[in-house]
């Protein structure tokens, strides 16, 4: 599995579905979803792709296991099998981080809070 962003992204959507669903996140993969977010910022953010990199990786295949699980169990294979297409497409992209140009900003300078 890749370890950038999209993929990242794409389990987060993948969650919102289950949950949509019906099913219930435990913490723990919900914390392993944030975690592996926090691991990639990280090594974006140091310019190191080392460390933090295998760690959210790990992170993300855990979250990756529990969702293709429980989404069998509630939407079947041939639904799994697209989610993992998305996926499989997600990490391809080969970017880690995210380009200047693809951050919002979150506040414009010069302009009243109003």
């Amino acid at each position: 599995m890749g370890h950038n962003l999209a993929t990242w992204k794409t389990l987060e959507d993948v969650m919102i579905e289950l949950k949509k669903k019906g099913i219930t996140i435990p913490e723990n993969i919900m914390e392993d979803l944030r975690s592996a977010k926090s691991m990639i910022k990280l090594a974006c953010t140091q310019g190191s792709h080392g460390d933090e990199v295998m760690k959210a990786e790990e992170y993300m295949a855990n979250v990756e296991a529990y969702l293709v699980t429980e989404g069998q169990k509630a939407f079947g294979s041939e639904h799994v099998n697209d989610w993992l297409r998305v996926l499989e497409e997600a990490s391809a992209c080969g970017e880690v981080c995210e380009h200047p140009a693809q951050r919002e900003t979150q506040f414009v300078t010069g302009v009243p809070r109003d």
